[in-house]
């Protein structure tokens, strides 16, 4: 089965197991226009698809930050997991300047003994859900409102 083919079966059904393929056969494919189609072909029939799906792949958030631009889970994911992954205040200021603050809609931070809240959090301008609970917050950043 060719990559176009691949893509538009799993489309068809909005599933976890799908959607962990669908970020698989970005990661094959190489780097080419007909990639670049296929990401804006995703792009448009996943707005049928719910946000909880639409999740980054559970890796280490320096990883991420390490991540080309390329990367199809900047332009397709719109949830982020980071629930008891402790990431310190410079990694989260650093993941909030990357493409992920163009379409992040859901972002779990709970449970990672959080002090603050890094003041560019406002960056993630599409954020519709934010767990922040089982942390040691006192207040978020006045960039917030």
């Amino acid at each position: 089965m060719n990559h176009f083919s691949e893509l538009r079966a799993l489309l068809t059904d909005p599933s976890p197991r799908h959607w962990l393929q669908l970020i698989d056969l970005f990661d094959k494919w190489e780097h080419t226009p007909e990639r670049e189609l296929a990401l804006q072909y995703a792009e448009q029939h996943l707005n049928a698809w719910p946000f909880r799906l639409r999740r980054y792949p559970f890796i280490p958030i320096d990883e991420i930050l390490d991540k080309s631009a390329q990367w199809a889970p900047f332009r397709l994911a719109l949830r982020l997991e980071l629930s008891r992954t402790y990431p310190n205040l410079d990694q989260l200021t650093k993941l909030f300047n990357s493409p992920i603050s163009e379409r992040l809609r859901i972002l779990d931070l709970s449970t990672n003994r959080l002090q603050h809240l890094p003041n560019n959090l406002s960056k993630l301008t599409q954020l519709r859900i934010l767990h922040v609970d089982h942390n040691e917050l006192t207040q978020f950043p006045t960039s917030c409102g």
